[in-house]
């Protein structure tokens, strides 16, 4: 026998991977998982069938229709078919989910009767169901959508795993391990002695069987025989291996087992890596391995609650294990001058060998003033001349004899007895060390062996951040200096004294949003990266200040960044605490790294930071010290997830309920989503594909055609929740990056179309625009007709003044006029009934034309205003004169205007008339402007004292004037007597 013993197998043992706990999975005992084609999972479990987005459990009655009182209690084995048909072996029998359907399919000899069905196999070959359910056969489908056929099997126990053959035929064990090979019409079982449950590997000749830890060959009598051995012990029961690709891959005695067959080899090549599952005081189980599209194995045990995931591939992150410390939490790293790694840690300070990357740390004892040291290094420097410098907690610098481990501290002027605490060192770029402490910065000269505080050329002042803890120094071109302290951000040039702060109390393009600074990583244009306790990664340039800030919005797991290095210009990576960042600066993508890669803790610790010449760089933290391998994280070897929709929330209102629609995860979507009025919201449940970390992916969504069409975040959910959108058509789009910074390969977009509530649809404010437009429309028509009835009277009261009164009037004038003709006695008295009649005819023709609805033009007041013009001021010998601006005679007078207006222009002219002594001319205006109305009635003589007085005449002008709603003055001015009114119009 080819017998492959513990010894020899160290050439197949791999480094030892993380596994992480799925919180959501654990809590089902689960039997089974499957992918679909969108991505989403669905799991068999002892508790039913559910469907899993990395995020929530959605049970089988949630996603289909089934019959009242129906439940899956145990679902036991899953296939899904070329159409995405889920087909389900329960304790029930088989049933196959299409679409939201759940239908119950009949097995040949049973019907629908109760039946556990144990296995189930879809041949890739030939499309054919293959189903394990009797004790005395199988069953074969030979389409999904035909009725099944019974092949007899002697197994005497029901078939509990079904596996391809190299033809249409298929393997099968029963649960008393015994191995059958089955075609489609009829079975045979093999001669094999049983040796637990072996599993027959298809394409191999002579066939060869796999057990939990031995593989086995059959010989040409029929025997099998143990040809390989990968773990000591015993082959176990229950074991089902899940396959990939060409590979089978399962879980033993805290090993997964990875079996690769090897194109002209006799025998597979076996991998082993560590994957500790069981408690203590446990007994081993046998876990299955199914490895998902995006490259995550899943792991899990028909016996023993709980579901593992882990990555698939080569880690970038090494954990580097320490001897015989269990556990250490790192501060200072640095690569000594004869290639050994130093690592200061609390408790301890440690060393890997030079060129032995993955070796163990050991410790590396320090000794001061020939005593034992229990010296931590803050920070460490090697100088070009192979000189170690350090800064240490709780005292002064010193140097270290890397080859002795002695220690040598830097001698301080006697004025600095106070110092306490020394921070940090750098060499600048023109060779100069320094020293940065909790009082201040210090210039380092190793030569002389001590150390001086700096004060600027010329100004021995105290310094602003003399007072600070200068917690980082960063060497800058042109002999520049950042210091990153207690109370800010300073850029020192050290040669010239020139200094700059920014900070929080800085103005303009200095201000930062804190003061409270740990790191700072220098960039080559002069810029720097600088790391903060409450406000995230922030970019500073000299002369511009803050240019760009990330925060825990943008996607790192915490605010307080205490590391930074670039592994090139446009990658930066950042240990913070609570995980590992790369932030690709170009693009402004966020990756987080935690325990799910290869962190021992997430947890890093500030000053713990290093980048080695060859590009690896090293982060240390609570849980020891980690090398990290850029290369290995390149993007394009990232696997790319997916975004899903798994579903869809709404609220209505009216009534009172909330409603959850489950899709499928795929999109475009038929019709569109409804927000009706009653709806208070709508929220979309979002995935990806990338189940390793779900918490860590990040999800965008932006509105196009609203107000606001940027892309914004979701925030620190999955869920988007949309709420008091205006009424119209919406294509809702959605993206999401995973929490490596992958963006996912697809964007969704979701047709929505939001409602209006009745009173503001289109309908509700055309129907509204016209019942005001018919209301108005009709006050208008009532408004028309009472005017024009008004009108129809002022015609009919003048025409009847006139015909009637007038013609008495006249026919009074002409009869004394007869009577003036006759003897003289009674010519005073006729005089006077002739000016009577006169007068009483022009007043009741001044009554006339002022209610007469046909004069209510500026024509017709032009017109009367002349001929009163023609009979009083002419015959007083006054030459007149009318001047019109701003006015048409069509244009519409109101009768009141109309009237109050000639009734003061008439009193204006009598007046200048009787009492203007020595006037010669009367000149009357009026004009338009701005909305005002001016009549303008000026003389040019002298007036008399009655014409000053303020008799009835001007009172009856003012008071027609206040009617109007405007003003009159009447004066005597240098020129003549003014008599003007302004009524607005």
């Amino acid at each position: 026998m080819c017998w492959l013993l513990p010894g020899l197998l160290a050439p197949f043992v791999a480094r030892a991977q993380t596994w992480q706990q799925d919180p959501v999975l654990s809590r089902l005992l689960v039997h089974q998982l499957v992918q679909d084609r969108a991505g989403l999972l669905w799991v068999a479990a002892d508790e039913g069938l559910f469907r899993y987005d990395g995020y929530e459990l959605v049970p089988l009655s949630a996603l289909a229709t089934l019959p009242p009182g129906f439940s899956f209690d145990r679902a036991v084995v899953l296939a899904l078919d070329g159409q995405q048909r889920l087909w389900i072996g329960s304790s029930r029998g088989l049933f196959r989910l299409r679409q939201k359907h759940l239908e119950q399919i009949p097995l040949p000899g049973v019907g629908t009767a109760p039946v556990v069905v144990n296995s189930l196999l879809l041949h890739p070959r030939s499309g054919a169901l293959w189903v394990g359910y009797a004790d005395q056969a199988v069953a074969t489908f030979p389409a999904p959508d035909r009725p099944g056929r019974r092949v007899p099997l002697a197994l005497g126990t029901p078939a509990v795993w079904l596996g391809t053959a190299d033809d249409s035929a298929v393997w099968v064990v029963s649960a008393a391990h015994r191995v059958a090979y089955c075609a489609p019409h009829r079975g045979r079982v093999r001669p094999y002695q049983p040796r637990a449950e072996l599993r027959p590997l298809a394409g191999t000749a002579p066939l060869q069987l796999i057990g939990t830890r031995s593989l086995y060959q059959e010989q040409p009598d029929g025997t099998l025989r143990q040809v390989l051995r990968w773990l000591p012990g015993l082959d176990e029961a229950n074991f089902v291996p899940g396959q990939q690709g060409g590979g089978w891959q399962w879980v033993v005695a805290g090993q997964l087992v990875q079996l690769r067959s090897q194109p002209g080899a006799a025998l597979p090549r076996v991998q082993l890596s560590a994957a500790a599952f069981e408690r203590a005081g446990q007994l081993p189980r046998q876990y299955t391995v199914f490895t998902d599209a995006n490259g995550l194995r899943w792991s899990h045990s028909s016996w023993q609650r709980g579901c593992f995931k882990q990555r698939a591939g080569a880690e970038a992150i090494e954990a580097l294990p320490s001897r015989p410390l269990a556990r250490y939490s790192t501060r200072a790293i640095t690569r000594l001058p004869d290639g050994r790694l130093l690592v200061a840690a609390y408790g301890a300070t440690l060393v890997q060998p030079a060129d032995s990357p993955q070796a163990s740390l050991r410790p590396f004892p320090l000794t001061e003033n020939g005593h034992p040291s229990e010296a931590i290094p803050l920070d460490i420097s090697v100088t070009p001349a192979g000189q170690v410098v350090f800064a240490e907690e709780n005292h002064p610098f010193g140097l270290l004899d890397y080859r002795s481990g002695r220690l040598r501290r830097l001698a301080l002027p006697p004025d600095e007895v106070a110092f306490t605490s020394s921070l940090c060192v750098q060499r600048d770029s023109t060779g100069t060390m320094w020293g940065g402490s909790s009082r201040g910065l210090f210039r380092l000269d190793l030569r002389q062996e001590r150390a001086t505080r700096y004060r600027r050329p010329g100004r021995p002042a105290p310094l602003p951040f003399d007072g600070q803890e200068i917690r980082e120094l960063a060497a800058a071109p042109g002999g520049w200096l950042w210091l990153v302290t207690s109370g800010g951000l300073y850029r020192l040039h050290p040669a010239t004294g020139r200094l700059e702060h920014y900070g929080a109390t800085e103005p303009g393009a200095r201000h930062l949003p804190t003061d409270d600074l740990l790191c700072a990583w220098p960039a080559a244009d002069g810029g720097v990266w600088v790391g903060s306790r409450p406000a995230g990664l922030l970019w500073v340039q000299p002369g511009r200040g803050l240019r760009r800030q990330i925060t825990t919005a943008d996607g790192l797991p915490s605010n307080t960044v205490a590391t930074v290095l670039a592994n090139t210009p446009n990658q930066l990576w950042c240990g913070t605490f609570a995980g590992l960042v790369r932030y690709d600066v170009r693009r402004g993508r966020v990756a987080v790294l935690n325990e799910t890669d290869g962190l021992a803790d997430a947890e890093l610790n500030r000053q713990s930071a290093w980048r080695a010449p060859d590009g690896a760089l090293y982060f240390g933290g609570v849980g020891g010290l980690h090398r990290v391998l850029p290369a290995r994280f390149a993007e394009g070897k990232q696997p790319v997830p997916r975004l899903l929709l798994g579903s869809y929330t709404q609220h209505h209102s009216r009534p009172d309920s909330i409603r959850t629609y489950y899709l499928p995860g795929r999109l475009p979507m038929a019709r569109p989503l409804t927000l009706a009025p009653a709806d208070a919201f709508i929220e979309f449940s979002l995935a990806l594909t990338d189940y390793l970390a779900p918490e860590q992916a990040r999800f965008e969504y932006r509105l196009p055609g609203s107000s606001d069409e940027r892309w914004r975040p979701v925030g620190s959910t999955h869920v988007l929740s949309l709420r008091g959108l205006p009424a119209g058509a919406y294509q809702v789009e959605l993206r999401g990056v995973s929490g490596r910074g992958v963006p996912a390969t697809n964007q969704l977009r979701v047709p929505l179309r939001v409602e209006a509530v009745w009173w503001r649809q289109p309908w509700a404010w055309l129907l509204a625009a016209g019942l005001v437009g018919a209301t108005l429309y009709g006050l208008h028509r009532r408004r028309l007709a009472r005017v024009r009835q008004v009108e129809r009277l002022r015609s009919r009261i003048a025409a009847d003044l006139h015909d009637e009164v007038g013609t008495l009037l006249t026919r009074v004038s002409l009869q004394a006029e007869l009577l003036r003709q006759q003897p003289a006695e009674a010519g005073p008295v006729l005089e006077r009934l002739l000016s009577n009649s006169r007068q009483a005819a022009g007043t009741m023709r001044d009554i006339v034309w002022g209610i007469d609805a046909q004069a209510d033009t500026v024509g017709a007041l032009l017109d009367r205003m002349r001929d009163h013009l023609d009979q009083s001021a002419a015959p007083a010998g006054l030459a007149t004169e009318l001047h019109v601006r701003g006015l048409r005679d069509a244009q519409p007078l109101p009768p009141e205007l109309r009237q109050h207006l000639y009734l003061i222009f008439k009193e204006a002219v009598s007046n200048a008339a009787r009492h203007a002594q020595g006037a010669s001319r009367l000149d009357v205006t009026l004009a338009r402007e701005s909305g005002w109305l001016t009549l303008l009635v000026q003389n040019d003589g002298q007036p008399t004292g009655a014409a000053t007085r303020s008799g009835m005449g001007r009172r009856n002008m003012q008071q027609r004037a206040g009617l109007l709603g405007g003003t009159l003055v009447a004066e005597a001015r240098p020129q003549g007597f003014v008599v003007q009114l302004r009524v607005p119009f």
